[in-house]
């Protein structure tokens, strides 16, 4: 793997990790961050608190939970934007986010320009 790449894996990782505790309190158990050309995947575990999780079990609390950290992140998300585009030196055309109700974040964010 390319140093360089690597090394912007672990920045964009360590911002992410970041965002979500700073703007979440969310303290994700992992962050995976794969990079390729002009897409990055970041992929975050274990971001549920024990009651969230409690909530998860549950069709009704599950469907607006989900929901509230959805709205939650689009809120929040030119924070996480002008992070990674200061990181990267490149301007992010699209983020997309999905949270699972198993606890996780996956992130699809595609740059305006190949690293």
């Amino acid at each position: 793997m390319d140093e360089n790449r690597e090394q912007m894996e672990k920045n964009i990782q360590e911002i992410v990790r970041d965002f979500l505790e700073g703007q979440f309190s969310e303290e994700a158990t992992s962050i995976s961050v794969f990079l390729h050309g002009d897409l990055l995947v970041v992929y975050c575990k274990g971001c549920f608190s024990p009651a969230e999780q409690q909530m998860a079990h549950n069709e009704l609390q599950s469907n607006l939970l989900l929901e509230f950290k959805e709205k939650e992140l689009e809120q929040a998300m030119i924070i996480l934007r002008d992070c990674i585009e200061k990181t990267t030196g490149h301007h992010i055309l699209n983020i997309d986010s999905i949270v699972g109700l198993e606890g996780t974040r996956l992130l699809h964010i595609t740059l305006q320009e190949v690293l």
